[in-house]
C-alpha cells in the first residue's frame, strides 16, 4: 500500500470540499490556518484511503512535518479528524506566529504497530507579508 494525501479547499462537510488542482495549500504568514488533506491510497487507484479500520489498525495518528534546513523552524502538527463521519479528511492548524520554511512536506501515518512515511514535495506556498501588507 502506498499512502499520500489530496490537499483539501473549501472544506464544508464530508459531502462539500473541494480538491486544490495545483495541490499545493496556498497560505499567508501571520494568518492562523486550517489545512485540510485526505488521505487516499495510491495502489488503489487514488481511492480515499480510511484511516484506523479494523483492530490491529488501532491507535492511529498522522504526524505532518513542515521540514526546515534550520532544526529550529522545523514545525510539526498532529492531524485532527475533520469529521467522525469520514477516516480519510483531517487538517493541521497552523498558528499565526508559525511560518513553513519549506514547501515540502512530511506525512508520518501510524495505525496499530505499522508506520508509514510519505512526503508531499512543493504542497506548501507560504506568502511572507512586508511591513506595509505587501508581498
Amino acid at each position: 500500500m502506498r499512502l499520500s494525501a489530496n490537499i483539501v479547499i473549501n472544506w464544508a462537510n464530508v459531502n462539500q470540499f473541494d480538491y486544490e488542482k495545483e495541490e499545493q495549500w496556498k497560505i499567508r504568514a501571520g494568518d492562523p490556518n486550517r489545512l485540510y488533506f485526505q488521505m487516499i491510497d495510491l495502489d488503489q487507484k487514488g481511492i480515499r484511503y480510511m484511516m484506523g479500520v479494523g483492530a490491529s489498525n488501532q491507535p492511529f495518528q498522522i504526524v505532518v512535518t513542515c521540514p526546515s534546513i534550520d532544526n529550529s523552524k522545523v514545525l510539526q502538527f498532529i492531524a485532527q479528524q475533520a469529521d467522525p463521519n469520514d477516516l480519510s479528511i483531517f487538517f493541521i492548524e497552523i498558528a499565526p506566529t508559525q511560518i513553513p520554511s519549506s514547501g515540502n512536506v512530511m506525512f508520518t501515518v501510524t495505525e496499530g504497530l505499522q508506520v508509514r512515511n510519505f512526503r508531499l514535495h512543493n504542497a506548501m506556498h507560504t506568502e511572507l507579508p512586508g511591513a506595509d501588507g505587501s508581498c
